[in-house]
């Protein structure tokens, strides 16, 4: 059976921190089109919706009525342009939950078949901060053909709201991997260990921080950087505030956002990667796996993380990570003085079993053909 066509429709494409959702696009043979609400970045086959220039004047309308009226246009505009775009398509795919529910209702669907990914605070987030979207969670499930996971936590999330087993797939993303491990031994003298996240509070810097304070108070031979956007402003002043109210300057250091592009090269100039990610009080979550781990893996950094989600599905406590309860500042602080005390014949085997399970699970371009085979027996 030929590959069917599929059209790819996103809110925004693609923030530079969804990189990830980009290799898995590109991985794919299928023939595609992407349509979305406003782009970033641009892409062949990708169309921009005309409709939400409808919104530029919005809070400028003093009637109503003209609010409503506009609003209507604007949904209009959207289903008409994505129909028009999808014609030849066999297959509508949707990425997050809040997109999947938006088409719901679109009469054209109901000859496509209909595929809705979750990432990751479109499990629980989205339907804790807005209830009403708990029903269509419900119409949802019971309208699209398959849900796409990352992994076990994320579908039995699912299940448990009520989706029947047999519409969900596990697709783990992953990434382009490297034919072979770089040669790297730990430092002698100063460990450096490294986290790459945006900062927001589901990612756990504001533990990483307590707990390297700890660490140092018993080893002070160690350095910490913390590289990512400043999504939520609160929480980094918070985080900024505690280094520069406990003095730790000369210890942790801030970076903004590094290109992916560049990412696994600066990795080579650190030790361990930590990524002790945890629920927020919003109820957002990872969902799946923070993707980072994927190219700490494939740099040979050994990790410190937690059991939240799918992480446990990417890596084996002590045996590619030192892996602790979410939130556990004291546990996150000895996995930091247990990771610096390793030798280096510990340490090169960790990489290694990192780098193998890499290949053997998460290579983007044999993922994606679980994708594929999907899109293929719908």
């Amino acid at each position: 059976m030929s590959n069917p066509k599929i059209t790819h429709v996103f809110n925004c494409y693609l923030p530079v921190t969804q990189e990830w959702l980009k290799l898995l696009l590109d991985a794919s043979k299928n023939e595609a089109n992407y349509f979305a609400k406003y782009s970033t970045r641009n892409r062949e086959n990708l169309k921009v919706s005309k409709g939400e220039e409808l919104f530029k004047n919005f809070t400028s309308q003093r009637s109503i009525r003209s609010l409503l009226r506009k609003l209507k246009r604007l949904k209009y505009s959207f289903e008409s342009e994505l129909e028009e775009h999808s014609k030849s398509s066999k297959i509508i795919h949707a990425h997050f939950a809040d997109m999947g529910c938006e088409l719901l209702n679109f009469k054209f669907l109901k000859n496509k078949k209909y595929v809705v990914s979750f990432y990751g605070w479109d499990y629980e987030m989205l339907p804790h901060t807005n209830p009403r979207m708990e029903r269509k969670y419900v119409e949802l499930f019971k309208k699209v053909d398959k849900l796409i996971c990352e992994g076990p936590h994320g579908r039995d999330i699912l299940i448990n709201k009520g989706c029947p087993k047999e519409k969900i797939e596990i697709v783990p993303l992953g990434i382009q991997c490297k034919s072979h491990l770089s040669i790297k031994t730990i430092s002698k003298g100063i460990i450096r260990f490294l986290q790459v996240a945006s900062f927001r509070e589901k990612k756990g810097q504001w533990h990483t921080i307590q707990a390297f304070k700890k660490a140092l108070e018993e080893n002070s031979n160690l350095e910490l950087t913390l590289v990512g956007n400043i999504d939520e402003k609160d929480y980094f002043q918070k985080i900024e505030e505690f280094i520069s109210e406990e003095n730790l300057e000369t210890k942790v250091k801030i970076k903004s956002w590094i290109a992916f592009e560049k990412l696994n090269k600066e990795m080579m100039n650190f030790d361990f990667f930590i990524q002790p990610s945890c629920y927020s009080i919003s109820m957002d979550c990872e969902g799946g796996a923070p993707t980072t781990l994927f190219n700490a893996m494939q740099a040979g950094l050994p990790v410190i993380s937690t059991f939240h989600c799918d992480i446990p599905f990417v890596l084996d406590d002590n045996y590619n990570a030192f892996l602790v309860q979410e939130q556990n500042v004291e546990d996150l602080c000895d996995a930091i003085l247990k990771a610096a005390e390793l030798d280096d014949n510990s340490y090169q085997q960790m990489r290694n079993h990192g780098f193998e399970k890499l290949k053997r699970e998460f290579d983007i371009n044999k993922n994606v053909k679980r994708l594929e085979k999907i899109y293929t027996e719908l």
